[in-house]
């Protein structure tokens, strides 16, 4: 967080203001041209501490109506993270039974724009932000909630750094590429079709570090059996070499991937 508080002293640029536009009362589901606005934004991966030295990916590329809320927006984003089992590390009996994963049980989030705070209702992650920049004497701004606030209620500076925040402590980059109203180019464009994603980075779909062959299922850590500190493995490959007839070879931590079934 203190990183995208300390980087808007160091830029320059006038931010904008979206435009008031009125839908087409004659068919609210189609766009006419200049009655709507659309957003093009990115949404970065996280990084660990370790790899704040490299330039994140782009985990995803939306388009998004200015009519829409903020909320419909954080239903479409897809982390890696959200998958994580919450019974954590089953290193010692990898075969129980899997539990929930991460997004069912941590389903707060939060988007910060233009120094204020967007929240989704469940939980107020702006509070302890607000009261840890008070003791910083940081200015920061308001909360306001992300079902009522929509992308033209915005004012924003296209390609610079804002946060979404989920999963508790799970922060990636958004970034707004492009915002332009709807012209006779975009024909019959459906506003039930939006948001719309763009591009998807299929970071779920990691090929196993042992065979190269299958997916992985599995992220290992903290072995000297292997090369890196984290490392994905199929299922096959995970228990064929850490396991001698059930039992554990070596210390080491194991987590489950549990894919997206939606």
């Amino acid at each position: 967080m203190t990183m995208f508080l300390k980087y808007d002293k160091y830029m320059s640029g006038k931010r904008t203001k979206c435009p008031l536009v009125t839908p087409n009362s004659s068919d609210s589901g189609i766009a006419s041209p200049y009655s709507e606005i659309l957003f093009e934004v990115l949404l970065f991966n996280t990084l660990a501490p370790s790899e704040a030295w490299s330039p994140p990916a782009c985990s995803q590329a939306f388009t998004v109506l200015g009519s829409q809320s903020l909320i419909e927006l954080t239903k479409i984003i897809r982390c890696v993270n959200s998958f994580t089992d919450v019974a954590g590390d089953v290193s010692e009996n990898p075969d129980q039974p899997s539990s929930q994963t991460l997004k069912d049980v941590v389903t707060s989030s939060l988007f910060f724009f233009g120094n204020n705070f967007y929240i989704d209702g469940v939980k107020d992650y702006s509070k302890v932000i607000k009261e840890w920049g008070e003791r910083k004497k940081l200015s920061l701004g308001e909360t306001y909630p992300m079902s009522t606030t929509l992308f033209r209620d915005l004012t924003i500076r296209l390609n610079y750094p804002y946060l979404y925040q989920h999963l508790g402590d799970c922060e990636h980059t958004i970034i707004f590429t492009e915002a332009r109203f709807v012209d006779d180019s975009d024909e019959k464009l459906d506003r039930a079709s939006f948001p719309k994603v763009k591009y998807q980075e299929d970071s779920m779909m990691q090929k196993c570090y042992i065979c190269g062959h299958f997916y992985a299922r599995w992220v290992v850590q903290g072995t000297d059996r292997l090369v890196f500190e984290t490392n994905t493995l199929c299922d096959p490959c995970f228990k064929k070499y850490n396991y001698v007839d059930g039992k554990k070879v070596g210390e080491f931590q194991a987590y489950r991937i549990l894919l997206d079934k939606k």
